[in-house]
């Protein structure tokens, strides 16, 4: 194994439990550790609760996944409305509460999530490709593929050449989650040759990589993600949030 690839195990080891399936990972617990042990409903974003915005956001980050993690999802899923609450604006917070939800065997719930994000977005991508990863994982396989289709035509429409690469990308990741590893394969080159800059798209080789045992080219796709990520000016966008918590899990 060469010295590259050995690098980037811990890389490799980070995905296994993850590989398609976003969970969670965050910072901050040394001075907020009493919170975490509340045993009443108040609401902990409070100015009260700690200095600024964004440590309180970092904090209830921190609370949710520790309880998601310690399989207490019913707190989990607290901290994740708070989040909703906090910034309604972001999609994270809501997916993050669908996926407890879905830990919970809560499915219905779950979907009624996802329902509501698609209604007020269609396009959403992260809600379009958990919402279709969900379906696939109730037996729907088929049906999440259609609702993807569907999309990219609606898409489409729009003119808007970064949403249509979006759903293509979401339909390349489900076909990942599907086991259908070399038509994801030629959708990824395909993006790829058209955008040789795009993260997002060796990130998804690497994932794609990883889950065929093919640990040293995931490594390498890794590498390549890596770097166009730091010179990225626009990492806000689709993917990008899961991307971090991954680099921050390394201590980057």
């Amino acid at each position: 194994m060469n010295a590259k690839t050995t690098s980037l195990e811990p890389i490799i080891r980070n995905l296994r439990n993850t590989a398609i399936v976003i969970l969670f990972t965050t910072s901050m617990i040394g001075k907020f550790r009493t919170l975490a042990a509340r045993a009443d409903n108040q609401p902990i974003l409070t100015t009260e609760s700690t200095s600024t915005q964004d440590d309180a956001i970092d904090m209830l980050k921190k609370l949710m996944d520790q309880k998601f993690e310690s399989g207490d999802y019913e707190e989990s899923l607290r901290f994740a409305k708070e989040l909703v609450s906090a910034q309604p604006e972001l999609p994270e917070w809501k997916i993050s509460s669908a996926m407890i939800l879905k830990q919970m065997g809560e499915t219905k719930k779950a979907f009624n999530v996802f329902d509501q994000m698609l209604s007020e977005n269609p396009l959403q991508p992260e809600a379009l490709f958990q919402n279709a990863l969900l379906l696939s994982s109730n037996g729907q396989g088929v049906e999440a593929m259609k609702g993807l289709e569907n999309a990219l035509e609606l898409a489409k429409k729009t003119n808007n050449d970064p949403v249509i690469r979006d759903v293509r990308l979401v339909i390349a990741r489900l076909m990942v989650g599907q086991r259908k590893f070399e038509e994801a394969l030629d959708r990824f080159n395909e993006l790829e040759k058209e955008d040789p800059n795009d993260w997002r798209i060796y990130f998804s080789k690497c994932l794609l990589f990883h889950c065929t045992d093919r640990n040293a080219e995931a490594a390498e796709q890794f590498q390549k993600s890596d770097e166009l990520f730091s010179k990225s000016i626009q990492i806000d966008g689709f993917m990008s949030n899961f991307y971090r918590s991954i680099r921050r899990s390394r201590g980057t």
